[in-house]
Formats: structure tokens, C-alpha cells, sequence
């Protein structure tokens, strides 16, 4: 066997081929000085996505599911094959910099108490993403992912008393916060083992909260370091699912996360208000004519 690599991308698609391609390109043109296994996990993908990795990426580790495991079960399948001393969660809809591993790892080796950590996202044009929606959060109350799915949403829960999200702590690039995105979350391998992985109860949503709470049971720290950066193209598995399934799902989740994470209140309230929330994103999609956004 050869000596472990420095990371472990995990990589998990749903009929993204053309933006998978781009994803493992921007791999493949990561200078050799940072050792990386890569391991593709193909949802039942109908679009010749895992064909295509394995004729144009005969180095990628492929794992063909034949039908949609979703995402936290299917990374759980690339992390049983992980020998990096770190595991990157990385979107098929992402493309990585040349520096953007090696950064990470120096960052990390740098911080021993950082369990995990992820980056600055920018658009493919190159805006940046606005990092506390996108890349980072503290821990969000039951009350917030009722209210919080627009602008009036928002302005409800703080005129209710809702209360902003503020870092830990703030020293100049670095961020110490709860909860760091799952597009490109940047995992200790050790730690990542302790927990067991993702819990497969997850489907899409709340992943990235879960994960990290589970990692901060564990004494380790979450990180945003915004000294490098990944290009980020928003949700691109999502838009080919119906909007019904998507919100209920989404819904689903965060139901199971409140109920295993909250406080007796919390776990006594959640299903029933996510379930109301959800048949307000109903209601929503058929006045659009069947669209979420």
C-alpha cells in the first residue's frame, strides 16, 4: 500500500457530469507536493456521469451506487476507503485552486484543536459568497428554520427576539464559529473515525450541523479560514429533483436534527412546526407553478 496521503477528497454526484468533470480537472492540476486520494461515490447518476470518470479519471477511486443513497450515506461509503491524515467533503460542483488543499492542510496542521474547518466560496465569476450564510453559522434554534426561508422570514424572528449569529472568536482570517458548509468541509481523519462519520438518518439537509456538533462533542474546534478559496456553483443536484420532495426532505431533516440535538422543548415542538413550515413551501410551489425559486 502507499504511503497515506496528505487528503481524502470525498466526492458524492447526482447527474452533474459536466460540472463533475470540471471539479475533478481542477484535482488533477493540484501540484504534486499535496498527495490526495479521490474517491467519486456516483448516485445512480442517469447522465453518463460515472462512465465519465471512469475513462477520462482512470486515478479516481469510483464507487457506482445504482440508485440515489443521497448524501450523507454515500460520503459514509467514500470515508470506509479514506487513508488521508485529512477527509475533504467536497461538492461535485465545486473546483479547487491549485493552493487550496495545501492551504487548508497547513491551516490545519497549524490549529491541532481544529476538528474541522472550510474556506472562502466564490462564485464562477468570482464574486465571493457571503461567507456567514454560505460558509459558516452558530448553532441555529428550531424557531430560526421556521421562520428563516426569506427577507420577511427573517425580519419576523428578529422583531420576535431572534438573536444574530456572532462568531466565537475572531482573529484576522480565522473564525471560530459552530457550524462550517459541507460544500468543502475539511475534516481531521481521526476525528472524523470518533464520530462514526455522517448519521445516515440525514439525507441532503442539516448534514453540515450535525457533523459539527458531533465534532464538538468531542472537544475539537470549527473553523472558517478564509486564506484560500473554492468556486462554489449553487445546489446543482437539487435543481433536477422535484421541489415538492426537495422541501419535504429539507423539511425532514431539519426535523431529525432538532429532535436528536434540541433541548426537551425544542424536541417536543419541532416536528410539528417544520411540518407546518413545510406545507407553507407547498402552498408556495403550486402559486409558482410548481417552482420553489
Amino acid at each position: 500500500m502507499s504511503s497515506q496521503p496528505d487528503v481524502t477528497l470525498s466526492i458524492v454526484s447526482f447527474s452533474t457530469r459536466d460540472l463533475l468533470r470540471a471539479c475533478l480537472r481542477s484535482i488533477a492540476d493540484i501540484p504534486p507536493a499535496t498527495t490526495v486520494q479521490t474517491i467519486v461515490v456516483d448516485n445512480g447518476s442517469t447522465d453518463g456521469s460515472a462512465d465519465m470518470v471512469a475513462h477520462e479519471f482512470p486515478w479516481v477511486e469510483l464507487i457506482r451506487n445504482e440508485t440515489n443513497r443521497y448524501f450523507a450515506p454515500a460520503h459514509n461509503q467514500a470515508f470506509a476507503r479514506a487513508r488521508g491524515r485529512y477527509v475533504g467533503i467536497l461538492n461535485s460542483d465545486t473546483v479547487l485552486l491549485p493552493d487550496t488543499l495545501r492551504r487548508m492542510v497547513d491551516f490545519m496542521d497549524a490549529h491541532p484543536d481544529a476538528g474541522a474547518s472550510t474556506c472562502e466560496y466564490i462564485r464562477p465569476d468570482g464574486t465571493p459568497l457571503k461567507a456567514e450564510a454560505h460558509n459558516h453559522w452558530r448553532f441555529h434554534s428550531v424557531y430560526y428554520h421556521v421562520l428563516c426561508r426569506n427577507t420577511a422570514g427573517e425580519r419576523v424572528y428578529h422583531g420576535l427576539g431572534g438573536k444574530p449569529s456572532i462568531p466565537i472568536h475572531v482573529d484576522g482570517n480565522v473564525i471560530e464559529t459552530d457550524v462550517v458548509s459541507d460544500t468543502f468541509l475539511f475534516v481531521r481523519k481521526d476525528v472524523l473515525d470518533r464520530i462514526g462519520g455522517y448519521d445516515e438518518q440525514f439525507l441532503l439537509y442539516a448534514t453540515e450541523d450535525d457533523i459539527c456538533a458531533s465534532i464538538k462533542r468531542t472537544g475539537a474546534h470549527v473553523y472558517y479560514y478564509s486564506g484560500t478559496r473554492v468556486v462554489h456553483a449553487l445546489s446543482a443536484s437539487v435543481r433536477r429533483s422535484s421541489p415538492f420532495w426537495i422541501r419535504w426532505i429539507f423539511a425532514r431533516d431539519l426535523m431529525r436534527y432538532h429532535v436528536k440535538n434540541g433541548d426537551l422543548l425544542t424536541r417536543i415542538v419541532a416536528v410539528p412546526l417544520l411540518f407546518a413550515a413545510y406545507l407553507v413551501d407547498a402552498a408556495v410551489i403550486i402559486r409558482r407553478g410548481g417552482r420553489w425559486k
